[in-house]
């Protein structure tokens, strides 16, 4: 949504820890393909999820995903499009419909605050940012992300029935 600057992380060490071994895997030179994408993606559990109570869960999704690498390629040559779109949150805007943006404060591949900071560019958009949860807060706290949706859709549903 928002560019994360690059000083973004400094000075949080754990982060540093979580996501060296990850970096590990992807600089290895005897793992390719899939095969690689699927151990990038065991290696970078823990920094994917936050509560050490969560991790079993997440890893037992992983081993029934089937994993390609059909974006390596153009991911290494630089041409595969960004996840962050130029003008992400002026665009958002420009579809003037609500917009739940649902975060985990200790996410280490998207500062909280640049939600936070969306927010208040995008005037029909609510962040909730999840305490104790990473990058898969639907795991780390599943019952409050749960009940952030919820109420996102019953307000929604409240607005709808005003202007019937």
């Amino acid at each position: 949504m928002l560019p994360v600057p690059p000083d973004a992380f400094d000075g949080w060490h754990e982060r540093d820890a979580r996501l060296a071994v990850g970096s590990a895997v992807w600089s290895d030179p005897t793992l390719s393909g899939s095969e690689l994408v699927r151990a990038a993606a065991v290696a970078e559990a823990p920094a994917d999820v936050w509560r050490p109570q969560a991790l079993p869960d997440y890893q037992r999704r992983l081993e029934s995903i089937h994993f390609t690498a059909e974006w390596l390629r153009p991911w290494r040559a630089g041409v595969l499009p960004s996840a962050r779109p130029d003008a992400a949150a002026e665009r958002l805007t420009a579809f003037g419909i609500p917009l739940l943006l649902l975060h985990g404060r200790q996410d280490m591949t998207f500062p909280a605050h640049l939600a936070e900071d969306a927010e208040r560019l995008i005037p029909s958009a609510r962040a909730v940012v999840l305490d104790d949860a990473g990058h898969m807060a639907h795991l780390d706290q599943p019952g409050p992300w749960l009940g952030a949706i919820t109420d996102f859709l019953r307000d929604l549903g409240a607005v709808a029935g005003r202007m019937a």
